[in-house]
């Protein structure tokens, strides 16, 4: 969910079709700023079918703190339009952002298509939007933030979109065009002209009269519409205009919200929402004349619905196929996860011959690779650099000679990463782990005492680091193992059952490469090796993470099915069921300098060629060093200064009793936005701001590093409300 920061407090926005659905809840979005909304929307009686008038949306939006006009408004109707905009101007003394969502749908074909059905949707979708804009236009220039923003699709011109409702694809695409043409026309004046469409299908009065109820299991709520609306909305038009966005891609963008689940109507369906139209691969919808249609089908494969004919022969189908799978004999194949799993297989079919002049092609290769491989070497050294920079800059690094160690910022990050391993390999398992703090053996005996003689079990231990053996051979001029000074070896031996050695050894590769991309910027980054057998009995795999100067060795991983060398290897045998088997064992080790140098590369970010993005710190917040901030401007009055500062020390107490990790810093002369830039490149989350107004009333402002916006919380609330955001990572 998108936070609301109060951008909108004062704005008059006019929304067609928001008496209901995605209209409404764009409506009561903004109406929590204290924005003053203009419902333009034909429904001005209960509808038999449709649920919602405008006069209902009106007393819910009012009610939230909102102030509404209900316009009875048919966007066909130029003197209706007219009516309602000058009205709106009359009560709220302009129009500042125009939502165009008023839309109709009839998803027939060609000879399908009655010609009133046409006509309606074309002026509904495209005339209509033509016009409410035009006749808006202009307030909108005058406005200090002008916003027109249009619920339709971005312009996918694969014929599949149109071969089953041209009617349709064509008056909603015109919504579309008018988004493509207005920005540009637009730019002089100011004004942002953008466009929304929702990656999943909305459950709207629309798609339940199309897909009957069914239809809600497999939908998001249209707040899921609203939150990405309103993200957009609070930005800069200036900056941001010409846009065709996706709700889901906004609400990452600007809110940093990667899981949508909240927002499936049903999270039993949660991960088998439909893909909304002109969004992705049009042959989901190829065969389906409806969303009805579509339904249907995804119920009949999932098996949900049997009480049928259909239903039960799909299952005896499905019985039987399963039947002949658990006749194939699987003894001794082992998955391929090392393999393929995340490698894009790239099939060539060019060749270089005499006939294709094969000198000249392989002399400019040749050339072309040796200058782009020097330009990459420079470039990506340079990026390194500049992560070095900023850490010793923080308190993160110290250089040593051509190494490093922790610094005191840094240290706090180690210290976190280290407690993550240990809930994580430790506490949070399966089955029994024991941490080894003298002699190996001895530990050993005693939990195989204490588990009863059954395995698995593990042992835990941090070490004195040591050149990791058995790794990579790649050469790396930058290798995180090797550059820190004073780290340590985290490893845990998992002893196993022989007969379950194999499966165990592939599951935790997939655990722990799935724990780095947890806590990473960008999870694709972490990959698995090849397995490598070296020796007798010894397979290795290797959790890389890349990056522009070269992969790097975090973590490695090995399978033993010799005697592990600190135990009498009678010790090492294992009842399984009647029979007795060996114990073989899995080795996961990394080193601490690795972790650190590791997460400081991962999150890092800095401005791109253009100038756009922030040098900065993207930590987890788990992993933050500290989790929340303050930021004090300059008041010319020292009293003032004393109680901002007083204020902030209190919080800042209040907060370290309840274990949230906070760091206030003395007051300074430097600006609110030269602060916020040293916090964020010391990857803090939160910054609460206090200033004269939170002496007044109570108020401070809590701003987001990844987002940069800021939400209006009391003192009195913030720590319940701080620990309840961290709760939720």
């Amino acid at each position: 969910m998108v936070n609301n920061t109060g951008k909108l407090s004062g704005l008059t926005i006019f929304i067609t079709g928001a008496s209901r659905g995605i209209g409404k809840a764009i409506a009561l979005k903004a109406a929590k700023d204290g924005a003053n909304i203009v419902i333009a929307a034909k429904t001005a009686e209960p509808h038999p079918k449709l649920s919602g008038t405008i006069y209902t949306a009106a007393k819910e939006i009012e009610e939230i703190g909102g102030k509404a006009l209900p316009c009875i408004v048919d966007v066909r109707s130029e003197e209706q339009v007219k009516a309602a905009i000058q009205a709106a101007v009359n009560k709220f003394g302009g129009i500042d952002i125009l939502v165009n969502n008023a839309s109709a749908i009839s998803l027939t074909g060609t000879e399908d298509t009655e010609m009133k059905r046409y006509d309606l949707m074309h002026n509904i979708n495209t005339r209509g939007t033509f016009l409410v804009t035009k006749e808006c236009l202009p307030y909108l220039k005058k406005s200090k933030h002008p916003h027109i923003l249009n619920i339709s699709p971005p312009l996918n011109m694969n014929p599949l979109w149109f071969s089953n409702h041209v009617a349709y694809t064509m008056a909603k695409y015109g919504m579309s065009m008018c988004v493509l043409g207005m920005h540009e026309e637009f730019k002089s004046y100011g004004i942002g002209v953008n466009a929304l469409w929702p990656k999943k299908m909305i459950y709207t009065a629309a798609t339940e009269m199309l897909s009957g109820d069914l239809s809600k299991r497999y939908a998001r709520k249209p707040e899921i519409m609203a939150d990405a609306a309103y993200a957009i909305l609070i930005q800069d038009p200036k900056a941001v205009t010409g846009k065709f966005f996706i709700d889901d891609d906004v609400l990452l963008k600007y809110g940093g919200i990667r899981n949508m689940d909240k927002y499936a109507i049903d999270p039993v369906y949660k991960d088998n929402i439909i893909p909304d139209f002109f969004v992705g691969d049009p042959s989901v919808f190829a065969d389906s004349n409806n969303a009805r249609t579509t339904i249907t089908l995804l119920e009949r494969l999932s098996l949900v619905d049997c009480a049928n004919r259909e239903g039960i022969e799909t299952l005896e189908a499905a019985i039987e196929f399963a039947d002949q799978i658990h006749q194939v004999d699987t003894t001794g194949v082992e998955p391929l996860v090392t393999v393929l799993e995340d490698k894009p297989l790239v099939v060539r079919e060019d060749k270089v011959t005499e006939g294709n002049c094969r000198e000249d092609i392989l002399s400019n290769a040749s050339s072309l690779e040796k200058t782009l491989f020097m330009k990459s070497i420079t470039n990506n050294t340079l990026v390194f650099k500049n992560i070095i920079d900023l850490c010793e800059k923080h308190g993160f690094l110290k250089r040593v000679a051509d190494i490093f160690k922790a610094g005191p910022i840094g240290a706090l990050l180690e210290e976190n990463l280290k407690r993550e391993w240990f809930h994580s390999t430790i506490i949070n398992r399966e089955f029994s782990v024991f941490l080894n703090n003298g002699n190996f053996e001895d530990t050993f005996l005693y939990a195989k005492d204490i588990c009863s003689n059954k395995f698995p079990f593990g042992i835990a231990e941090i070490l004195p680091n040591q050149e990791m053996i058995n790794s990579s051979s790649d050469e790396n001029p930058i290798d995180f193992r090797k550059k820190l000074q004073n780290s340590k070896m985290l490893s845990c031996v998992t002893f196993v059952p022989s007969s379950e050695s194999t499966r165990f050894f592939h599951q935790l590769q997939r655990q722990r490469r799935t724990w780095w991309r947890i806590f990473s910027v960008l999870p694709s980054r972490y990959s698995l090796s090849d397995t490598r057998v070296e020796g007798v009995g010894h397979q290795y795999v290797d959790i890389h993470a890349d990056y522009p100067w070269g992969s790097q060795v975090i973590e490695s991983i090995k399978l033993s099915t010799l005697d592990y060398e600190a135990i009498d290897k009678i010790h090492l045998q294992c009842k399984v069921g009647r029979n007795t088997e060996p114990v073989h064992y899995v080795t996961n080790t990394i080193s601490t300098g690795a972790m650190l140098l590791n997460i400081l590369c991962d999150a890092y970010e800095e401005p791109d060629p253009k100038g756009d993005g922030r040098l900065m710190f993207r930590f987890h917040r788990k992993l933050s060093p500290y989790k929340v901030s303050f930021a004090l401007p300059k008041s010319r009055e020292s009293s003032t200064n004393e109680d901002l500062v007083q204020l902030s020390l209190y919080l800042c107490k209040q907060l370290r009793a309840n274990n949230v990790s906070s760091l206030f810093l003395p007051a300074s002369l430097h600006t609110l936005e030269f602060q916020w830039n040293h916090y964020d490149q010391m990857g803090i989350p939160y910054n609460i701001l206090i200033n004269q107004s939170t002496l007044a009333n109570g108020v401070a402002q809590l701003r987001s590093r990844d987002t940069t916006l800021k939400e209006q919380v009391h003192v009195s609330e913030l720590p319940k409300y701080i620990e309840q955001l961290l709760k939720n990572y």
